[in-house]
């Protein structure tokens, strides 16, 4: 597990979402279900899908945030782009997808400490 902390830090400081150092720990371990345990069957199976639904809750919080200017991240940043990226009808994307892709980016970073 010590090796997936240091990679999700490393994964959160290079797509701009703000990890503090009392969730590190809550960080890790809910994003390592997510590609642990996503293809079992019964309970873990069940813990993988309440992990999902907590990280993109966690993600969405940061965007909302992002989008009222209670966050600043770095222009060159994953999560500023997709935060602010427009859509073919020129509307922002819903956070929920916006969450989804920056999940896309980190667990695969955490995933490769396995």
């Amino acid at each position: 597990m010590k090796l997936q902390k240091v990679f999700l830090q490393t994964a959160c400081e290079w797509t701009g979402i703000p990890l503090k150092e009392n969730e590190i720990d809550k960080r890790a371990e809910q994003l390592s279900k997510l590609f642990e345990n996503a293809a079992s069957v019964g309970l873990q199976h069940w813990k993988s899908r309440r992990a999902r639904t907590n990280a993109e809750t966690w993600i969405k919080d940061i965007i909302h945030d992002t989008r009222l200017a209670r966050l600043n991240p770095c222009k060159n940043s994953a999560l500023y782009q997709f935060t602010w990226h427009l859509d073919i009808n020129n509307e922002l994307l819903e956070e929920k997808v916006v969450a989804v892709e920056i999940l896309n980016l980190l667990r695969p970073m955490i995933a490769v400490s396995v």
